[in-house]
């Protein structure tokens, strides 16, 4: 059993950062799901970011986050997901399989109970760039690629043992998902709490799947 203890000891120490990291995040959300609700000062904030941009828009960026956001659809979101479980099947890597099949549908279906519990409205400009008429708080996009990305990233981090490249996967993952969901901002469909909401919940919900995850393996190889 000794030789056993010290990964036994890496597992316990992952379980309890993703269940603080679980926690922070749904804090983080509640902080910012108050401040829409009572409509406080992080809701003036929005309406002069989204209000800036919209009058600040050369088209060559307009065309770049167009593509961006096109990119990041719920259809895209969808294959790339396929994709990653299909690799991930062929790999026998069963845990992150599950890991992802818990972490992406699931954390998109909460994301859309969400909107339904907030039923936020879009923002609304003269001669929008995009017209959506669903609800805005929390962004689909922006959860789709967080929990995306960021269980690709969890997957590579945790086969690598380089420190530099841990960093890279992880700023990697971060920058598309601050893209993205910039786009949402920028192209006048989303406020920028909207934003926020959607990474803080869909990393909480990411955070909690893989603690779950990941201490039902550690029973069963202990069994």
């Amino acid at each position: 059993m000794r030789p056993h203890q010290p990964t036994a000891d890496v597992s316990r120490r992952t379980i309890s950062w993703l269940a603080r990291g679980a926690v922070v995040a749904t804090g983080l959300f509640a902080f910012v799901a108050f401040n829409v609700v009572t409509n406080g000062w992080l809701v003036a904030l929005d309406v002069r970011i989204t209000d800036w941009l919209h009058t600040h828009a050369p088209p060559a960026l307009t065309s770049f986050m167009l593509v961006v956001t096109n990119a990041h659809e719920m259809l895209a979101i969808s294959i790339y997901t396929a994709a990653l479980a299909l690799l991930l099947a062929w790999q026998r890597e069963w845990r992150w399989l599950w890991a992802v099949l818990l972490i992406v549908p699931g954390g998109l279906l909460v994301n859309w109970l969400l909107k339904q519990a907030f039923h936020r409205a879009r923002p609304e400009l003269d001669h929008p760039l995009l017209t959506l008429e669903t609800y805005s708080f929390p962004s689909a996009h922006t959860a789709g690629a967080t929990l995306f990305y960021g269980v690709l990233a969890a997957y590579l981090i945790a086969r690598s043992d380089g420190a530099a490249a841990k960093a890279g996967y992880a700023l990697t993952a971060a920058c598309l998902i601050v893209m993205v969901g910039f786009s949402r901002v920028y192209l006048g469909v989303h406020f920028t709490s909207d934003v926020i909401g959607a990474a803080c919940a869909s990393a909480a919900w990411m955070a909690f799947c893989l603690a779950c995850v990941h201490a039902y393996a550690q029973r069963a190889g202990a069994r």
